[in-house]
């Protein structure tokens, strides 16, 4: 029979997965393209990956810069590992738009350059197959931490250390 704390450790459990679940980006699309970002000294790091895991050799790249400059846009492909380095013009104050892929493959980056450096707190992923999903660097570092809370709280409530 079960008592009322064991219900209660199944159910905080159960919450916590499906929390776990609900704050990971799913890869509901078969073959879908994310382009993961990394800050560097002075550039950003941009790697495409499909959703398979398999990176985006050889994606296209289209960096635009800031729409109130004269600037040309900035054109080139991922390496073999779907890496592409941008550094922008730190002259250029305001929005660069960085997009890698093409056609149902694609990912929209928007770098803030403010003050002779990029912000990178403020760097907002669209995904065209997700209209409203916006992601930002500090969300992976939350994602991590979930996941090891909800790990710790998992491994406590099944050694029976949850004290209610």
């Amino acid at each position: 029979m079960m008592t009322l704390k064991t219900s209660i450790h199944a159910g905080l459990i159960a919450l916590i997965l499906v929390v776990g679940l609900i704050a990971l980006p799913s890869p509901a699309m078969a073959h879908m393209l994310a382009a993961y970002f990394q800050p560097q000294a002075e550039s950003l790091e941009i790697q495409a990956i499909f959703s398979t895991g398999e990176f985006y050799e050889a994606a296209d790249v289209v960096v635009h810069p800031p729409s109130d400059s004269e600037a040309e846009d900035i054109q080139g492909l991922t390496d073999e590992d779907g890496r592409f380095v941008f550094e922008p013009d730190y002259s250029l104050v305001g929005d660069w738009m960085v997009e890698v892929g093409e056609g149902n493959h694609w990912d929209l980056l928007i770098v803030p350059v403010t003050d002779g450096a990029i912000a990178f707190d403020e760097i907002t992923q669209l995904h065209p197959n997700l209209p409203h999903h916006h992601h930002h660097y500090a969300s992976n570092q939350l994602q991590v931490a979930a996941i090891a809370l909800a790990s710790l709280l998992i491994s406590q409530g099944m050694r029976g250390k949850f004290k209610l």
